[in-house]
């Protein structure tokens, strides 16, 4: 938890219960050129994380082919490589279980939008990892961010 001032420009940790005390989302962005090793830093971030307890996390690139890079990345620190699951492998607007592990999605998906009965692809994990210790987005390019909020800023 932290306190911001009124023109947010000096942030300072606070206790839990501190008035007017903020949370900040984590994130991480790497601006590094092709090449550079984005998939393994973006695995050694989740890493990092999965060893401290935060078992989920969410990866998300911009074709499902590169999965097998995420795969490759993954198990290049030890990791089991069938710990990152497609998203895919759930049916469209059923539950999510998985209890640990990287969910693996596209950023077309978060562009994607409720079709009639189904509800949005990106709801099911949005709504899993809410309350969970998720561990980190590992993001490859941020250009293909664009286009996924909608005209108000907002996230699908």
């Amino acid at each position: 938890m932290w306190t911001v001032d009124e023109t947010f420009d000096l942030v300072t940790a606070a206790r839990d219960d501190a008035p007017n005390a903020v949370r900040f989302r984590r994130a991480f962005m790497l601006g590094d050129g092709t090449g550079a090793g984005k998939g393994r830093q973006s695995a050694g971030i989740i890493l990092d994380n999965w060893l401290k307890g935060r078992r989920k996390a969410v990866w998300i690139s911009k074709s499902y082919k590169l999965i097998e890079d995420a795969q490759r990345d993954w198990s290049a620190l030890g990791m089991e490589r069938l710990l990152i699951t497609p998203l895919s492998r759930f049916a469209q607007g059923k539950p999510i279980l998985l209890s640990e592990g990287v969910l693996f999605l596209t950023y077309a998906t978060l562009r994607s939008d409720d079709r009639g009965e189904k509800l949005s692809r990106v709801r099911p994990p949005r709504r899993g990892l809410k309350n969970s210790k998720a561990a980190a987005n590992g993001s490859r390019n941020v250009k293909d961010v664009q286009n996924t909020m909608d005209a108000r800023g907002i996230p699908p």
